[in-house]
């Protein structure tokens, strides 16, 4: 795992529901892809009236998939966890 700081457009936020292990998820837009993740309660509350802005965030990146394309291998990484929200 590794960090990354990537510029997203915050498309929606949602309250999690009461039996949910998260305090809400986030649809999020950046160049080359989309994302929902699930939020933890400092970063729903940082999110939560953000909608249609875009911000920088630092995100823990995880591997997503390994191929093999051209006899070369290649590896793509997906967003796994927001760390840190910055203006």
């Amino acid at each position: 795992m590794f960090k990354m700081s990537i510029s997203v457009l915050v498309q929606s936020v949602s309250k999690a529901k009461e039996e949910a292990k998260c305090a809400g998820y986030a649809d999020l837009l950046f160049t080359g892809g989309y994302k929902n993740l699930s939020l933890n309660e400092k970063s729903y509350e940082k999110l939560k009236d953000r909608e249609g802005d875009t911000l920088d965030c630092v995100f823990k990146m995880g591997v997503g998939m390994v191929t093999d394309k051209f006899k070369k291998s290649v590896i793509a990484f997906q967003l796994m966890d927001i760390i840190e929200i910055t203006e």
